[in-house]
């Protein structure tokens, strides 16, 4: 988008979500997607789109362990786990995938230990599908202890600096011992700030990465399925290069790599309208390690179908609270005698004992850590609480926003039988008369929302 920044696109993803798509956005960017569909013909058995507006799209994920309606927010689970919640917390709230990361799981407990245990699945008594990434993220963050050349990464373990190569095949192999529904292709990550030449070079290496990978585990393989990630950098041309070499592999889905690694706002998301659209539009689109509020409406604006981020849970555990009068750090010393509710304005929840009669005080004692962090990471508690349902909702789930300046779904209008993404869906103001989950519960995580 020419011009592009933070002040001009937060109105757009604004008007989107008030439901009137900004033309000047959405016209250029559906006849780009229209031109890439035309040219790669791309299948719709993994995925299955159910309906559009503008840019956003509706639809089903399907992997070995069940069907995924997007677009969809992943709870990160570095080692199997996600910090502070059971599984039964997840299965509770709706989450049908989790994210598990496979350089943490190799080091410790170690792929080959995961695999005699039948898989990931039954070593973390999760039922519900899982997305391993390729570790690729972790060993660019290493940049001290790390080489790369065409074989793959050598680095050293940050546990006790003992040293390992990833190579293409590798992660592979040890994603299928980890036995995730999703894999990822190895990539580089490159730093923002990296010159064209330097941006140029990694592109081809991810790319010839990402073809020894298809050939390492060819499409119909197995029931894992396997995205391939684009790169490229800050420069469009080599976006754009890198989703036409990558989109002529036959890939499960396509991730946006790169992006969210120190840049400006608005620098990220010019490139991620650029990029989105460039993706086949029948194969599901994932950005990675995004997810802050306005970044997911965002990316959902753009087409993007898959996001994940560890930001709900690593801003509980540190005492991040979204309230309807703002965000707050619990720990700070004016709380440590507010005997106050968490949230005065909090309307939803019919167990006070648990939630609207928590304190500030209460919550800030050592030997009540694990309820609020269990609170806060978790977007709701709606089958629990047996609190009201957004009305006129019926049919498939929808998934909306919570907490400071966002609110949740209502799903109000039809279109030919779908259900279709309106202001109420995506809707960046707060109050009118939709119902709020507790405010004090984390604002961005994603739930579907079931009908009475």
């Amino acid at each position: 988008m020419k011009g592009c920044n933070l002040s001009n696109i937060a109105p757009k993803a604004q008007q989107f979500a008030a439901g009137r798509p900004c033309p000047a956005i959405c016209g250029p960017l559906l006849r780009r997607a229209a031109l890439a569909d035309s040219v790669r013909g791309m299948s719709q058995t993994v995925f299955t789109i159910e309906h559009t507006d503008g840019a956003a799209r509706a639809g089903v994920l399907r992997t070995a362990h069940g069907a995924i309606p997007t677009p969809i927010f992943m709870p990160v689970g570095t080692v199997g786990s996600v910090k502070a919640l059971a599984p039964d917390d997840l299965a509770a709230i709706g989450a049908p995938i989790i994210l598990g990361n496979t350089y943490h799981l190799y080091l410790r407990p170690g792929d080959e230990l995961v695999h005699r245990r039948g898989g990931l699945h039954k070593f973390a008594s999760w039922p519900g599908s899982i997305l391993t990434d390729s570790g690729g993220f972790q060993v660019f963050s290493l940049s001290s202890l790390r080489k790369i050349r065409e074989e793959g990464v050598e680095f050293r373990s940050h546990l006790d600096g003992s040293k390992h190569l990833f190579t293409p095949e590798k992660v592979l192999e040890i994603q299928r011992n980890l036995d995730s529904d999703i894999m990822m292709v190895l990539d580089e990550c490159v730093p923002f700030g990296a010159d064209y030449d330097y941006t140029e070079k990694s592109l081809a290496l991810t790319t010839r990465w990402a073809r020894r990978a298809i050939e390492a585990y060819p499409p119909g393989s197995a029931h894992n399925l396997l995205f391939g990630i684009t790169q490229g950098g800050f420069y469009k041309d080599l976006r754009e290069r890198s989703v036409s070499e990558l989109c002529g592999m036959d890939f499960d889905g396509f991730a946006i790599g790169g992006l969210s690694v120190g840049e400006p706002k608005d620098k990220m998301y010019d490139l991620l309208y650029h990029t989105a659209p460039l993706l086949p539009g029948a194969k599901p689109r994932y950005l990675m390690g995004v997810g802050t509020p306005l970044d997911i409406v965002t990316g959902i604006h753009a087409g993007v179908d898959m996001f994940d981020c560890v930001l709900p849970t690593r801003n509980a555990r540190n005492g991040t609270l979204y309230t309807s009068l703002g965000k707050i750090n619990i720990k700070r010393r004016e709380f440590a005698e507010d005997d106050g509710p968490l949230d005065p304005n909090c309307r939803l929840l019919r167990l006070p004992q648990l939630f609207a009669g928590l304190s500030a005080a209460s919550v800030r004692q050592p030997g009540a850590a694990v309820v609020p962090a269990q609170l806060a990471a978790q977007p709701d508690l709606l089958s629990r609480s047996g609190a009201q349902r957004p009305s006129g909702h019926c049919g498939r789930p929808f998934y909306g926003f919570s907490g400071k300046n966002y609110g949740p779904v209502s799903g109000r209008s039809r279109t030919r039988g779908c259900w279709r993404i309106t202001a109420a869906d995506f809707d960046l103001k707060r109050g009118g008369d939709m119902v709020s989950p507790p405010a004090f519960l984390l604002g961005w995580a994603i739930r579907p929302w079931q009908c009475s």
